[in-house]
């Protein structure tokens, strides 16, 4: 049986996540709950959860000043947030799970299923560490990658160019080095709409999403016309998305 923590500032949240706990994953009991960021303190530091629903916008703080005033966290977390778009993005850069709320039953179950699952206590420490550097700088530097070999904590400013094949994704860096992931392009779709001008991604085939400040010329190519970045690479342009990726170069 998992311990569970919740934390939230809403009283009828907590309560419909308790019964939706109770009948989604009745193996898992419930320690504890808080409703403001001092609490949630207290709560955490006089417990030992195996697991953590936290809430980001809580009344006296957020998620994130509750983490940074604990120790390392030695329990999986589930971060929840309504409405909190950079939130959004720190935990999708991070590979962190998270659920919109109003909290919807099969998002619930999928961050069940991954946490009963289990995973590295280092390589969690590691994501949320990037994650407080990120909200503390309010600017996400780093993407965290899952790989067979391990977990990479890859700069942003490195990556040059993503390329899918099936379900697998390789992102390759400035410097050549290629880094394969099991998940398809649609899950880093988030790249595409982040970053000052120098660090823009693009979605420009349904196959490839490119860094537009490495682009070095637009060729045609037999009846085709390609991408061609800065290392040589040619990557195809798809028709529909020709005319707003040359809106965004002329921006």
């Amino acid at each position: 049986m998992l311990s569970v923590c919740i934390i939230d500032d809403e009283q009828d949240a907590r309560i419909l996540l308790r019964e939706m706990l109770k009948e989604f994953a009745p193996d898992w009991r419930i320690i504890g709950e808080a409703n403001s960021a001092e609490t949630a303190v207290e709560l955490l530091k006089t417990t030992q959860p195996d697991a953590v629903f936290l809430d980001i916008d809580l009344k006296d703080g957020t998620g994130f000043d509750v983490l940074t005033a604990l120790p390392p966290p030695q329990y999986s977390i589930i971060f929840a947030t309504a409405f909190n778009q950079f939130a959004i993005k720190a935990f999708q850069f991070n590979a962190l799970d998270y659920i919109l709320k109003p909290i919807e039953v099969n998002d619930l179950k999928r961050v069940v299923n991954k946490i009963k699952k289990g995973q590295s206590k280092n390589d969690f420490q590691q994501q949320i560490s990037t994650l407080l550097a990120s909200n503390k700088n309010k600017k996400i530097e780093k993407l965290v990658l899952n790989t067979t070999e391990g977990m990479y904590f890859l700069p942003i400013k490195e990556v040059l160019r993503l390329e899918s094949s099936g379900n697998y994704t390789t992102i390759q860096t400035i410097s050549g080095e290629r880094i394969v992931v099991s998940t398809n392009l649609g899950n880093f779709d988030y790249l595409t709409s982040e970053f000052d001008p120098s660090e823009s991604f693009f979605r420009i085939h349904q196959s490839h999403i490119i860094r537009v400040s490495s682009v070095r010329k637009i060729q045609k190519i037999s009846d085709g016309e390609f991408i061609v970045l800065e290392n040589g690479d040619t990557i195809p342009i798809a028709r529909r998305r020709k005319e707003a990726f040359l809106a965004m170069m002329e921006h």
